[in-house]
């Protein structure tokens, strides 16, 4: 009964940005229209690890360096981690109708942001601020049954808090920083148990630049908490982050009466950043209980990971070269039962060539792999 060929919409939204200091901008929306914005690009995801997108609507890349607070390693999968990933707001509605025999539904696909406000900048005395709160709207399916409709909620509604905060200190050489998220939902009158109630996380960090800023260390810790009904926090615990419900994780024990998880992390990266030659030891460890993926975005919880990266850079030209990059790096991953889930080695090189071609070879060794994901939870 919703395919008639046409679907008429009436929308009014409003858009503005207010200079509230010569240093800070407020950002503010109501009911925004996202729908000149590019589509993600088509993705068959078989594993069990939820698709990263990038963020593309204006309003949330606008300041997302002052708002982020990574607490991954690199640019691969694991680099994406962060307390702070906005397009949980205004996302695909968690539920779906239940549907009888001869009914129809027609579905939202995303979740209308009724409002949403964001002030960011930094101050003359290097203090970096960004602070968003947004709400989005209780999101409804209608369902048709013979000419007769009605309602049920899929997404409920939802108020999203974060605060970010850095101060720089010593000409910029030392930065301490923090960052705070909440999302609260109104799950009351749902049938959407399954979704985390409350979720909260926080964490700080520090940066420290040694020798004119050619060495460097980096350390952070940070938090989670999320509560819910029985049946929310059974689902945490058997997510494909985590798996406590594994036969073989005789250290973790799956207890279907909670209603709460807590976890924790730290991040530690430290060496040198400049010159020819440059090394990084690395190090993230995450608990089994951490969960960031009410606001934030994690792949794997119960994890340690330690990196050895070494590189050199060919800056001048010479022979055939303009530059070159050669980079390597080690690393080993296990989980807080002992379990060695990887050992590996892997290798970059990069050439830029006097004629403007350019030309680069990678790869990479694992010499101990085990996977306790595999089987997902079995």
């Amino acid at each position: 009964p919703y395919a008639t060929g046409s679907d008429p919409k009436f929308n009014v939204g409003l858009d503005g940005k207010i200079g509230v200091t010569n240093n800070l901008t407020l950002d503010f929306t109501i009911n925004p229209d996202f729908g000149q914005v590019e589509a993600d690009p088509s993705d068959v995801n078989l594993s069990a690890f939820e698709t990263y997108f990038e963020e593309k609507r204006p309003f949330f890349i606008e300041g997302k360096n002052i708002t982020s607070f990574n607490v991954g390693l690199g640019d691969g999968d694991v680099g994406n981690d962060n307390l702070f990933y906005s397009r949980r707001i205004g996302r695909r509605p968690h539920g779906y109708p239940s549907l009888g025999d001869g009914e129809y539904a027609r579905v939202p696909t995303f979740t209308r942001i009724l409002g949403a406000a964001k002030l960011t900048g930094k101050t003359e005395k290097g203090l970096s601020v960004g602070v968003l709160q947004a709400i989005t709207a209780d999101t409804k399916a209608t369902i048709d049954q013979g000419g007769t409709e009605r309602q049920e909620t899929i997404e409920p509604l939802t108020s999203y808090s974060l605060a970010r905060v850095q101060k720089d200190f010593n000409k910029g050489n030392t930065i301490l920083g923090g960052a705070v998220t909440t999302a609260i939902r109104k799950l009351d009158g749902t049938d959407l148990n399954y979704l985390h109630k409350n979720a909260t996380s926080g964490g700080i960090d520090f940066t420290q630049y040694f020798k004119e800023r050619n060495y460097m260390l980096n350390a952070s810790v940070f938090m989670s908490h999320v509560q819910g009904s029985e049946e929310a926090i059974a689902r945490t615990q058997q997510s494909s982050a985590r798996y406590f419900q594994r036969p073989d994780a005789d250290y973790v024990t799956f207890d279907d009466t909670r209603t709460s998880l807590s976890g924790t992390g730290t991040k530690l990266e430290a060496g040198m950043i400049g010159g020819f030659w440059i090394y990084l030891l690395m190090c993230i460890i995450k608990t089994r209980g951490l969960v960031l993926n009410v606001l934030g975005y994690m792949q794997l919880s119960d994890n340690i990971l330690n990196v050895l990266w070494t590189g050199y850079n060919f800056t001048e030209p010479f022979s055939i070269f303009r530059s070159m990059n050669l980079n390597t790096n080690v690393n080993m991953s296990n989980d807080f039962g002992g379990q060695i889930t990887g050992i590996g080695y892997e290798y970059n090189a990069r050439a830029s060539f006097k004629n403007f071609w350019s030309a680069g070879i990678g790869g990479g060794f694992g010499f101990h792999q085990v996977s306790n994901r595999t089987l997902r939870g079995g």
